[in-house]
């Protein structure tokens, strides 16, 4: 729990949430398989549904995915020191579903807050094709979960929710 805190306080970069859609794998070999994504950063991922892979070697993404992230605070806060990326994992999955062979790796950069919403285009690193990720990305600011606020104590113990009664003794 304290290593937990620790960490989150040394991150570079203010607290988000990052919505990547409009997902599209182009160039890929026929293949049988399907294919998904694994995306991280730091400690947080999420996986995408497994698709098959179009005739016209692409696959497509009609779902969404929300990921809590960390993105730079300003545009002049992008050297290379204080980069914030999305790393993404392409795998091909069997037909029984249980088992993937990494088809590629990419990163995503990530803009500010202020940014809204772009569009992005990498070509797929680790991959023994000419494959390219095409997306968009909007990003928002992370909302506050209520079990993280610390309460005060008087909201613990306000007059009105404690209820006192009197024993009356024989």
């Amino acid at each position: 729990m304290i290593k937990g805190m620790i960490n989150r306080f040394n991150k570079p970069g203010v607290p988000a949430r990052a919505t990547i859609k409009t997902m599209k794998l182009i160039n890929i070999p026929a293949q049988t398989m399907q294919v998904y994504i694994k995306i991280k950063q730091f400690r947080n991922s999420k996986s995408t549904q497994a698709v098959n892979i179009s005739e016209d070697n692409t696959a497509n993404w009609d779902d969404q995915i929300v990921i809590n992230c960390r993105v730079p605070k300003n545009n002049s806060s992008s050297s290379k020191k204080t980069k914030l990326t999305l790393h993404l994992s392409f795998r091909l999955v069997d037909n029984s579903g249980h088992t993937y062979v990494r088809f590629g790796t990419s990163e995503i950069d990530l803009h500010p807050l202020e940014s809204g919403e772009y569009s992005t285009k990498v070509q797929l690193q680790k991959c023994n094709y000419k494959s390219e990720f095409i997306c968009t990305v909007s990003i928002s600011p992370r909302e506050i979960q209520n079990s993280n606020i610390p309460l005060k104590s008087q909201d613990l113990y306000n007059s009105s929710s404690i209820k006192f009664e009197t024993i009356n003794f024989p």
